[in-house]
């Protein structure tokens, strides 16, 4: 049998200097082949043992693999469900709007992007709506001192929030997915829309007047008729022009390049 305290030796440094190293040492230190030969038997026995449990243990792993697997397709199949279902919600809301089954598609992307849009349109007009703020409220400051700011309009503004300018964004995008589904649907077709040809045009002044209306009129002009708010108004209202350009082009480049032949025949 062979001694414990040699095969120990020999899988300690088996690795370090080699096996004939290790044996011309051994030998030369008065070890017997015979014991040296009985060590590395054991020695490769118990090695042979650790691959065989290994091996052993594989079908284990490979469950697990199988398990993981499962589960993921699982998840894809429960993802595909959730659009499927997703996708009758929205092909019934459609239907009921009187959506046509072939239209379908044009109105989703009439939504997607107008909802891209209009985040586009209320971030830049929100910068300038800042711009106009800062440059007027020195004056009020100075005739209403730490209450100036109560006597701003809300179109303008002295500070950008992150929490307010998320929802905003967020309520922008709902908004414009909306207000552009019923622009392209029932409103382009009438007067004054009807004066304009191109699609980006009717999109472009469709953006000033609603910010207008419900930007500057109502939450400026009739809240605070003032001449010291005027240079702040005229910077809003640059705002919305430079936003109502790029937004309506986004826009109708988007809509055009997917569905050119469907938005001439809905808003001509």
């Amino acid at each position: 049998m062979a001694d414990q305290d040699l095969v120990d030796y020999i899988k300690e440094n088996k690795a370090k200097y080699g096996v004939d190293t290790l044996r011309k040492g051994l030998l030369a230190q008065g070890i017997s082949y015979k014991e040296f030969k009985e060590a590395m038997e054991m020695v490769e026995q118990e090695e042979d043992e650790k691959i065989a449990g290994f091996l052993t243990d594989a079908p284990e792993v490979r469950e697990e693999t199988i398990i993981v697997k499962e589960y993921i397709g699982r998840g894809a199949r429960g993802a595909k469900e959730y659009q499927k279902k997703a996708g009758e919600v929205i092909g019934n809301v459609s239907t009921a709007l009187g959506v046509g089954e072939k239209d379908k598609t044009l109105y989703l992307d009439i939504i997607k992007y107008g909802a891209i849009a209009f985040v586009f349109f209320n971030i830049i007009t929100t910068v300038f709506k800042y711009f106009g703020g800062r440059i007027v409220y020195p004056k009020v400051a100075a005739s209403l001192g730490v209450f100036g700011h109560l006597a701003l309009p809300d179109v303008l503004m002295i500070k950008i929030e992150l929490w307010p300018l998320t929802l905003s964004v967020l309520w922008s995008a709902v908004l414009g997915g909306v207000l552009t589904f019923l622009f392209v649907k029932y409103i382009a077709r009438f007067w004054p829309f009807s004066i304009w040809l191109k699609f980006q045009q009717k999109l472009f002044y469709f953006y000033i007047i609603f910010e207008f209306i419900f930007g500057i009129f109502i939450n400026g002009l009739i809240s605070a008729i003032s001449g010291i708010y005027l240079l702040g108004y005229l910077i809003v209202l640059v705002g919305i022009v430079i936003a109502a350009y790029l937004s309506s082009n986004y826009l109708a480049n988007v809509l055009e390049t997917k569905h050119e032949d469907a938005i001439k025949r809905l808003v001509r």
